[in-house]
C-alpha cells in the first residue's frame, strides 16, 4: 500500500518470477482458508481471517499494477507485440494444478459467497428423521435450484427465493467490496491506470464559426478521436474468456450474477421517498450499487465480439414473412456466453418484472430531479453511465422488451436511455455514451411492440439536447436521429464510431417508418432538410456522404406511403412538393446504362455480397434472416476500384429501388392536386393538403415487405462497453486502486494535452491539404478511407461517373444545366454546405415565413 504504482509496475514487468511466487503464496493462503472453512467446516478465526485479507489486498495490488492497455489502436489483444512477463507466469499450464490464472479466479469467487464473510451464515436446519433412519438427511438450505443455491445470495430480487436479506452490516459490506476488488484486478489489470479521453479534456485548435478551417479542425478532433475509440484497454482476454466458458467449471456464476443484478436494480434512489432522502441516505449504498454494476458490466463482456466487424453485426428481418418473436438472445450473442445466455434465461414474470422496473426507475430520476419543484431534491445516481452498459445488453433480451412494453414502460425506458446524452460524466467521451445509446433505440426499435408503444402522444421531458418536440414519441425518436445525423455528417468517414452512431439513427428511423402515424410538420421540415441536402449534394457535387445516405432516407419516405399515407399528409404533401427534385435525381439515376440486370425489387445482401471479391461472413437470425449490411458497405463496398461498374450499378439500383414507387405516386397525384389547388384558389399549404388524394390505393406498386434491422455485440459496441467501464472504474470507488503519484500525473497530463493539440494540428494541416487537392471540397476533408470508412469514398467516385455518364447521353439541354452548375463558385458550394442555408423544395404553395426551418 505504501509503495507507487509505478514501482509495482516494474516489479511485475521486471521482477515476474519473484511477483509470481508472491502471487502463489498468497492464493495458496486462500486456497487454505477457504478448504478447512467450506470443506472441513471450521470457523474462520480472526487470525486466519487477517491473514485472508491481507493475501487478497497483495493480491489485487500486485495485479492492478499488470497489463495495461496497448498504444497502438489497430492491435488487437491476441496481435501483442510481447505479452506481459507476469501475465505468461499467470497463465501458463501447471498440469493437474492447472493455471495460477484460474485457480485466484475461482477462489474469489467461492470468497465473494463465504458464510460469516460475504453472506450470513445458513441455517443448518435439517427435517426431522425417523427412528429408525440412521441416514444423513441434506440440508434445504444448501439445495440448488437450477445450479443456484438460493440461501447464498446476496438478496431476493433475480433469481431463486430465499436469498438473504436487503441489508447487511457494514463489516460484510466492504468483505464483499474487497472480494469484488480482487475480481475488477483479475479482470482489467491495470487498464483503468491508463482511462480513455474524456470530451473534456479534448482541445483543439480556435476556429472562426463557419469557416473552413472550422471544418479541417472537427474532422481532425473525429479522427484523433476514432483512434482512441478503437484502442484496446483490457489486453489481456484470459480471464474473462475462462470465467465466461461454460465448458470451464467456475464456482458461482449464477450466483454472482443473480446477486449483483438484485442489489443494483434495487437500489432505491429516492432515499427514505421523502425530498432530499437521497442525500440523508448515505453515498454508501450508492458506491457499493456502483461497483456492482462495474463488475456486471465487465462479466457481460466478451473478448470475442472483436472479431465481428460493425458491417457484419448489423442484422434484418422481415417480419411479415418471419412472424413471431426476434429470438435475439440467440442471434445477438451467437458465441457461448455463460452470463450473457443467463441474463438472456431471464424469464419468470416476477423476475423480469422487478429487472424492468429497477431500470425504468434509475433511469427516471434524471426526469424527476428536472421535473421537481424543490431545486435538486433529486438525487441522480453516479452510476448512470454503467447501467447503460447493462441496459444494452438487456435490451438484446427478448423478455426484457416485451415485459416493458406489456407494462407500459417502453417509453420511459426509451426515454430515460435518451436521457443520458446530456448526463454523460466528464470523464467518459460523448462518443462512447452517444453510440450505447442508439444501440439500444435501434436494438428496441426491432421489436413491433415497441414501436406500435412509441405511438402515444409524448408529454414527457424532452432530452436537453433536442428543441421542443411536437407529437408521439416517434417524433422525439426521428427529431433526435436527424439531428445526430447533422452532428456526424462530416466526420463519418474518418471516424468508426460516428459512422456506426450514423447506421443505427438511419435504422431506427427505417424500424419505425412503417408503423409511423401523423408524423409532425417539424419533423417533416427536418427529415426534408436532410433529404434535400443529401439530394443538392450528389446533383451539383458528388459528395459521397449524401450519395450514401441517400437510399435509405427514400426507404423511410416509401415505407411511410405505402403504409402510413393516410396519417402522414405532411410528409406526401412534402414529396409531392419536392417534384423537380425527385424527378432530377431519378433522371440521373435513369440514365446511367446497366451493367448487371436488377431483376429483383430489393437488393439482397446475399447478392450484394456475392458480387463482392471479398465476401465477409454474414450474420443469420435464428428465423433463417440474412445480416444485412450497413449504409456503408451496402451501397459501395463491392469494389476495391472506387469506380466500378459494380459499385454503380449497387448504388443505383439502392436508390431506384426506392424511387420509383414514389414517382409513381408523384406522377399521379401531382397532377390531381395542382389542378384541385388552381381550381380552389388555395393560398396556404393546410388548404392544398385537404385537397390531397384520400388514398393512393392503385396508385402505387404493391407494398414491399419491409424489413426491421438491429446490431448484434461487434468490436465497435465492444470498445464503447470497455471504454467506458474502465473509465468508470478509474473515477469509482475503486479508483484509488489505480491512482498514482498526483503530481506525476498532472504532469502526465499536460504532456498528453499538448501532445494531443500537436496531433489536432498536423491532422488539420493534412486535411486543408487534401481539400486544395480536392478543389475545395469539404466533404474531400477526410484523410485517406482504410476499412468500412473506403466504402463512402467509392459511392462520391461512383456518383461521379454517373454524373459523367448522364452529361454524356443527354441532350445539349442537359449539357448545359451540367455546365450552369460547374460555373458555380467555391464560396457558392461553402455557403450551401457550411452556413446552414434555409433548405426549401419546389412548394406547390408557399409556405408560411413563419413556418420553422431546420439548418442541417
Amino acid at each position: 500500500e505504501e509503495w507507487p504504482r509505478d514501482k509495482l509496475s516494474e516489479l511485475t514487468a521486471n521482477k515476474a518470477p519473484l511477483v509470481f511466487q508472491l502471487c502463489t503464496r498468497c492464493a495458496t493462503c486462500i486456497q487454505a482458508a477457504l478448504s478447512k472453512h467450506e470443506d472441513a467446516g471450521e470457523e474462520l478465526t480472526d487470525e486466519a481471517e487477517l491473514a485472508l485479507v491481507n493475501s487478497i489486498l497483495v493480491l489485487t495490488q500486485l495485479l492492478s499494477a499488470g497489463p495495461g492497455p496497448l498504444q497502438a489502436s489497430s492491435q488487437q489483444p491476441d496481435q501483442r507485440q510481447q505479452e506481459h512477463p507476469l501475465a505468461a507466469h499467470l497463465w501458463t499450464d501447471r498440469g493437474s494444478q492447472g493455471t495460477l490464472g484460474e485457480r485466484m479466479i475461482d477462489s474469489a469467487m467461492r470468497l465473494l459467497f463465504l458464510e460469516r464473510f460475504t453472506i450470513e451464515e445458513i441455517e443448518d436446519s435439517k427435517p426431522d428423521k425417523e427412528e429408525d433412519d440412521e441416514t444423513e438427511q441434506p440440508n434445504p438450505h444448501k439445495a440448488l435450484v437450477n445450479g443456484v443455491q438460493p440461501a447464498v445470495l446476496w438478496c431476493e430480487g433475480v433469481g431463486p427465493e430465499g436469498g438473504g436479506p436487503e441489508k447487511v452490516g457494514d463489516d460484510m459490506r466492504n468483505n464483499r467490496q474487497l472480494c469484488l476488488q480482487l475480481l475488477a484486478a483479475l479482470l482489467c489489470g491495470a487498464a483503468p491506470a491508463s482511462p480513455p479521453v474524456g470530451s473534456s479534456d479534448e482541445a483543439g485548435p480556435a476556429a472562426t464559426p463557419g469557416d473552413r478551417q472550422r471544418v479541417a479542425d472537427a474532422v481532425a478532433m473525429a479522427t484523433l478521436a476514432g483512434q482512441g475509440a478503437s484502442r484496446a484497454l483490457m489486453v489481456e482476454p484470459r480471464p474473462l474468456e475462462y470465467l465466461c466458458n461454460p465448458s470451464k467449471q467456475v464456482p458461482r456464476r449464477g450466483e454472482l450474477l443473480y446477486s449483483l443484478l438484485s442489489v443494483a436494480l434495487g437500489y432505491d434512489p429516492h432515499g427514505y421517498s421523502v425530498p432530499y432522502g437521497g442525500y440523508f441516505a448515505g453515498d454508501k449504498d450508492e458506491l457499493f450499487t456502483q461497483l456492482c454494476l462495474q463488475i456486471l458490466g465487465l462479466l457481460l463482456l466478451d473478448a470475442n465480439d472483436v472479431y465481428v466487424s460493425g458491417t457484419e453485426a448489423v442484422v434484418s428481418r422481415r417480419p411479415q414473412e418471419q412472424r413471431g418473436s426476434w429470438s435475439t438472445g440467440a442471434w445477438l450473442s451467437p458465441r457461448p456466453h455463460v452470463f450473457r445466455k443467463m441474463l438472456d434465461g431471464i424469464s419468470s414474470a416476477q423476475e423480469v418484472n422487478f429487472v424492468v422496473s429497477g431500470v425504468v426507475t434509475l433511469l427516471g430520476t434524471v426526469s424527476e430531479e428536472r421535473g421537481t419543484y424543490l431545486p435538486k431534491s433529486m438525487k441522480v445516481p453516479k452510476f448512470l453511465s454503467e447501467l447503460l452498459v447493462l441496459v444494452f445488453h438487456l435490451a438484446a433480451c427478448d423478455s426484457f422488451v416485451a415485459s416493458a412494453c406489456r407494462e407500459d414502460d417502453i417509453v420511459d425506458l426509451a426515454t430515460g436511455v435518451m436521457h443520458m446524452a446530456a448526463e454523460a460524466p466528464e470523464h467518459m467521451h460523448d462518443d462512447t455514451i452517444t453510440l450505447l445509446i442508439w444501440s439500444v433505440v435501434l436494438r428496441l426499435t426491432s421489436h413491433r411492440d415497441a414501436c406500435v408503444a412509441f405511438l402515444e402522444d409524448f408529454d414527457g421531458d424532452v432530452p436537453d439536447d433536442l428543441p421542443e418536440v411536437s407529437g408521439t414519441f416517434v417524433d422525439v425518436v426521428f427529431v433526435a436521429a436527424l439531428k445526430q445525423l447533422g452532428d456526424y455528417f462530416l466526420t463519418a468517414t474518418c471516424n468508426q464510431l460516428h459512422r456506426s452512431v450514423l447506421d443505427s439513427c438511419l435504422f431506427c428511423m427505417i424500424n419505425l417508418s412503417p408503423f409511423a402515424e401523423g408524423i409532425s410538420i417539424e419533423t417533416c421540415h427536418r427529415f426534408f432538410a436532410l433529404v434535400e441536402r443529401c439530394g443538392k449534394s450528389v446533383q451539383k457535387r458528388s459528395s459521397h456522404k449524401g450519395a450514401a445516405l441517400l437510399p435509405y432516407l427514400l426507404e423511410i419516405l416509401e415505407n411511410s406511403m405505402q403504409y402510413q399515407y393516410t396519417t402522414n399528409a405532411h410528409l406526401a404533401y412534402g414529396i409531392l412538393a419536392r417534384a423537380g427534385m425527385l424527378r432530377a435525381l431519378d433522371k440521373l439515376v435513369t440514365q446511367v446504362p446497366q451493367v448487371a440486370a436488377d431483376d429483383t425489387r430489393t437488393p439482397s445482401p446475399t447478392a450484394a455480397l456475392a458480387m463482392s471479391p471479398s465476401r465477409p461472413a454474414a450474420v443469420t437470425n435464428g428465423s433463417g434472416g440474412v445480416g444485412n449490411l450497413s449504409p456503408r458497405t451496402e451501397v459501395s463496398d463491392m469494389s476495391t476500384t472506387p469506380t466500378s461498374d459494380e459499385t454503380l450499378t449497387l448504388w443505383r439500383r439502392n436508390v431506384k429501388v426506392h424511387l420509383d414507387p414514389l414517382m409513381a405516386m408523384l406522377e399521379a397525384a401531382l397532377p390531381q392536386l395542382e389542378a384541385a389547388v388552381e381550381k380552389k384558389e388555395c393560398s396556404s399549404p393546410d388548404e392544398a393538403k385537404e385537397l390531397m388524394p384520400k388514398s393512393i390505393l392503385g396508385l402505387m406498386p404493391p407494398p414491399p415487405v419491409f424489413t426491421t434491422r438491429s446490431v448484434a455485440s461487434c468490436e465497435v459496441t465492444h470498445r464503447a462497453c470497455e471504454h467506458c467501464l474502465v473509465a468508470c472504474l478509474a473515477h469509482g470507488p475503486l479508483a484509488d486502486l489505480w491512482s498514482g503519484d498526483s503530481d506525476g500525473e498532472d504532469q502526465n497530463d499536460e504532456v498528453a494535452q499538448e501532445e494531443r493539440k500537436k496531433k489536432i494540428k498536423s491532422l488539420a494541416k493534412s486535411a486543408e491539404k487534401e481539400e486544395e487537392v480536392a478543389g475545395g471540397n469539404p466533404a474531400s476533408f477526410a484523410p485517406p478511407p482504410r476499412g468500412a470508412s473506403s466504402t463512402l469514398a467509392a459511392v462520391g467516385a461512383a456518383v461521379a461517373a454517373v454524373q459523367v455518364a448522364v452529361v454524356a447521353a443527354a441532350p445539349a439541354e442537359s449539357a448545359a444545366h451540367a455546365a450552369a452548375e460547374d460555373d458555380l463558385t467555391e464560396d457558392d458550394y461553402m455557403e450551401e454546405e457550411e452556413e446552414e442555408e434555409d433548405l426549401e423544395g419546389d412548394e406547390l404553395v408557399d409556405e408560411p415565413e413563419g413556418d420553422e426551418r431546420v439548418q442541417s
